[in-house]
């Protein structure tokens, strides 16, 4: 999510307090009763879901600045886990003290308006790759929208087990996929994190 509303928020709200939280630790799971919002100081956390073959699907990856499951402003109850990768801290705010500033803040509100907005068109983006069938082409198409104008370029900030949640697929499916797409000739591999599209790249339509 971009900052400009939790620059906002941090501005003009005080937190109700700061949790530090070790890797692999959950903040929340799902369907527990949503009581604060928390916006995330250091470290990433996933927000998971799992799948039936026994891995998870990774709904969002949350770093520095960024809002944690937004939408449970408006719920009652968390709808996914959030656990954390790496050490983290978060700072919290109770959620009816953030509504009720959100009602007496027109700006805040658009922003948040705003940021929410550019999250539906995130989801969008993930749902045009989860109806790809074929394993192959979805991952092919998620490394399209991820390289780099030009060169084709694509650096991971993460390991393929992590992409391989966020893509709705088996880890061990994943590494078939990519071993097939660099034997075609589709994706030349420099490293475990960095790789080069042979065609040149095409977005999906957002």
């Amino acid at each position: 999510m971009p900052h400009d509303f939790t620059r906002r928020l941090s501005a003009q709200l005080s937190a109700d307090g700061r949790r530090r939280l070790e890797d692999g630790e959950i903040l929340f799971r799902a369907e527990a009763p949503v009581t604060h919002l928390y916006l995330l100081r250091h470290g990433c956390i996933r927000l998971l879901r799992p799948l039936r073959h026994g891995d998870f699907l990774t709904l969002h990856r949350a770093l520095p600045g960024s809002l944690l499951a937004e939408a449970s402003l408006y719920a009652s109850h968390y709808h996914c886990d959030a656990v954390t990768e790496g050490d983290c801290e978060v700072q919290y705010y109770e959620r009816e003290r953030v509504r009720a500033w959100l009602r007496h803040d027109p700006l805040a509100s658009e922003r948040l308006c705003h940021d929410l907005a550019r999250e539906v068109q995130r989801l969008r983006t993930r749902l045009e790759l989860a109806h790809i069938a074929s394993a192959d082409e979805r991952l092919l198409a998620w490394l399209q929208l991820h390289a780099t104008a030009g060169d084709g370029r694509v650096q991971l900030d993460r390991p393929l087990k992590q992409v391989a949640s966020e893509l709705g697929l088996a880890h061990e499916t994943l590494y078939r996929s990519l071993r097939r797409l660099c034997e075609r000739g589709s994706v030349q591999r420099q490293g475990a994190r960095q790789f080069t599209l042979v065609a040149s790249p095409q977005g999906l339509r957002r």
